[in-house]
């Protein structure tokens, strides 16, 4: 049937949208509506679309959790809203967002559809700081160079929902973006994957250390933390070194050794950083002091961790670099109880070899 002069309107959507294979191809007068502002309720549910039709589920389930309602919206907008092709108006994932009014329970169910396990490998071999998935910035060509030729992990974890615009600004100059994960569902979930990947450990390994350490750190029990950590850590294999392939080169100063020697320290940092981001807790890692920078602060409900990490070094140094750069200064008034810790790597057992802590 010829439908020439006939159509007059062709809607096409997809996963992915690629670069235009053909310099003089129809496809290359197509409008990309991604990212254009008519579109930007189209695929999702709004903040007043959920009010409105959904408040008798949600009034029961407040209800059910002992929370008021205003508390439980902004708790159900954490967990499941926060998807924008703008960067201004922010939509709920509508497959999580049914099956939690359904099964009346907060948990990750759009991570049920598929395990990111390409994407995860990619970030670890690629050796992608996780750390910089919370805030990359982007201008407006990034949404129109994806290539099935130079598959870019960025541009992957955008184009499946992993990350999305979390706000954008637009000028003479042309537009910028902020991309990061859109909600806890999405964060906790890739963060979870991301430690089973850096770790080579099955899930319930992961799970029950995760368990064990949140536990431990929640407690102000920092032995508990610590020895479960060395349960992450073990068994990393000689064959399992952080891939050359994202290997920073050596600068004219360092000898190839001083550079896997950096190379061990990140991917130490790194798994200490997931393993406590995926917890209930602030985390900060790289933290600028006025002498430094501190490697991690980790805080509870009740407990303010500051951590020092050494690489074939001892956790005395770790603890002593904290007091004399002044790092704990700024909590001198704080009503949580701080901890100083310092643990100590060892690259050749690839595990933690020693530490220590004292209450600041």
């Amino acid at each position: 049937m010829d439908l020439e002069g006939h159509l007059h309107f062709l809607f096409i959507t997809g996963v992915s949208k690629f670069s235009r294979v053909s310099l003089f191809s129809d496809l290359n007068n197509l409008t990309d509506l991604s990212n254009d502002p008519l579109s930007s309720t189209l695929l999702g549910i709004t903040q007043e679309e959920l009010e409105s039709n959904f408040m008798d589920y949600l009034s029961l389930m407040a209800a059910k959790y002992k929370f008021s309602i205003t508390d439980f919206l902004v708790e159900v907008k954490n967990w499941y809203n926060g998807y924008s092709f703008d960067g201004e108006t922010s939509l709920y994932n509508p497959y999580s967002l049914l099956l939690f009014l359904h099964k009346q329970r907060f948990d990750n169910y759009w991570f049920e559809t598929g395990t990111p396990t390409f994407l995860v490998e990619t970030i670890r071999n690629e050796y992608v700081n996780p750390k910089e998935l919370e805030r990359i910035k982007v201008d407006n060509y990034f949404f129109n160079s994806f290539s099935l030729e130079h598959l870019d992990i960025i541009g992957l974890l955008y184009q499946t929902g992993y990350l999305t615009i979390k706000s954008a600004n637009f000028s003479i100059a042309g537009s910028s973006y902020i991309l990061g994960y859109p909600n806890i569902e999405v964060r906790h979930s890739m963060i979870y994957n991301l430690t089973q990947a850096y770790t080579y450990k099955t899930k319930s390994v992961v799970s029950q250390a995760m368990v064990r350490m949140q536990e431990g750190l929640q407690e102000g029990n920092i032995d508990v933390f610590i020895q479960q950590l060395k349960v992450i850590l073990s068994d990393i294999s000689h064959h399992l070194h952080p891939s050359s392939r994202g290997r920073r080169k050596a600068n004219k100063k360092e000898t190839e050794e001083e550079t896997l020697f950096k190379m061990w320290e990140g991917y130490f940092q790194t798994i200490i950083y997931l393993v406590t981001s995926y917890m209930d807790m602030t985390v900060q890692s790289g933290v600028t002091k006025h002498k430094g920078r501190l490697d991690l602060v980790a805080e509870s409900d009740d407990f303010i961790y500051l951590m020092e990490f050494k690489l074939d070094g001892n956790s005395t140094n770790a603890i002593e670099q904290i007091k004399n750069r002044e790092y704990a200064a700024s909590y001198q008034n704080a009503t949580k109880k701080v901890f100083l810790v310092g643990v100590n790597f060892s690259k050749e057992e690839r595990n933690v070899e020693d530490w220590e802590w004292e209450v600041f």
